[in-house]
């Protein structure tokens, strides 16, 4: 055909091919309930608690688009679902058409999808496109374990990602099936001082839940999967805690809970309407 669809909950997903228009035909359900205005109440992919963050996670989806339509070039997304409905929460709007929070938001963010170029680079390569290697370990170790003079020298050594065949979006080098997994890696950085740190993203595939530390520092902690590799932010203590021009950890550890599983992670780089130039990722990347 023409057009290659994928669908993906909570975050969009972009599919990849050289010949097709690319679409994510569905993405989002974001839960979030507004008391006596339901048909029924219960669970969605992700719930929030309150209009703040539901906007704020809408936002970090138009960002992930915005990424997808100028690196892989997405063409279109759709959303689900403009409204409630008798057994799903995953509305703009609630089952009797009340609006759950501003609309010039909603447009803010869709327009920002429309009229900006946000450039997605590789600083710390995940797996996507080729294996790289991770310490790893099914038993759970000792309480330092994320630390970055953790010796990991008895664990496991595999290539990236991690995770059973069949699950969406996954591309896995070495069979994870246990209920979980920790990792490990040490990379080294350039100078840090080429860029804003502030503009550092996870590049992470996560399924289930999981947990990210660089250098010892809780860089994020993400609850529920993705299908597909999405940009997560960074603490801003764990970007603090990174190491220029010297010997980096990023430690993880993901949960089975159901379905399918996999983890791969990476550190990127984002840049809003203007490209990094290669010298400057060099740079960075101390090459």
């Amino acid at each position: 055909g023409d057009v290659l669809d994928t669908h993906s909950y909570p975050p969009p997903a972009c599919p990849s091919s050289s010949s097709q228009a690319l679409a994510c035909g569905e993405y989002g359900g974001i839960g979030f309930i507004v008391p006596n205005h339901t048909w029924k109440e219960g669970p969605t992919y992700i719930m929030v608690e309150d209009k703040e963050k539901y906007m704020n996670l809408y936002d970090d989806y138009a960002n992930l688009l915005t990424g997808f339509k100028t690196t892989a070039g997405l063409s279109a997304a759709v959303y689900t679902e403009i409204t409630d409905v008798e057994v799903e929460l995953n509305g703009l709007m609630t089952y009797d058409r009340l609006l759950k929070t501003d609309a010039k938001r909603f447009m803010a963010s869709n327009r920002k999808v429309i009229e900006q170029q946000l450039y997605i680079d590789d600083i710390l390569p995940s797996s996507f496109t080729s294996g790289h290697q991770w310490r790893y370990s099914f038993e759970a170790p000792s309480l330092n374990w994320m630390d970055r003079d953790f010796d990991a020298s008895a664990w496991k050594t595999g290539e990236g990602g991690f995770g059973t065949v069949g699950t969406p979006g996954a591309v896995v080098r070495t069979e994870w099936n246990t209920s979980d997994i920790w990792l490990r890696q040490d990379f080294r950085l350039g100078d840090l001082s080429a860029i804003n740190i502030d503009n550092l993203l996870l590049s992470l595939h996560h399924d289930d839940d999981c947990e990210v530390y660089i250098n010892g520092v809780q860089a994020a902690v993400i609850p529920a999967y993705t299908s597909s590799y999405i940009q997560a932010e960074i603490s801003s203590a764990a970007k603090k805690a990174l190491v220029s021009n010297g010997k980096n950890t990023i430690a993880i550890h993901c949960k089975q809970l159901r379905g399918g599983q996999y983890i791969d992670c990476g550190l990127s780089l984002k840049s809003l309407n203007q490209p990094i130039t290669e010298k400057v990722l060099n740079k960075v990347r101390g090459k």
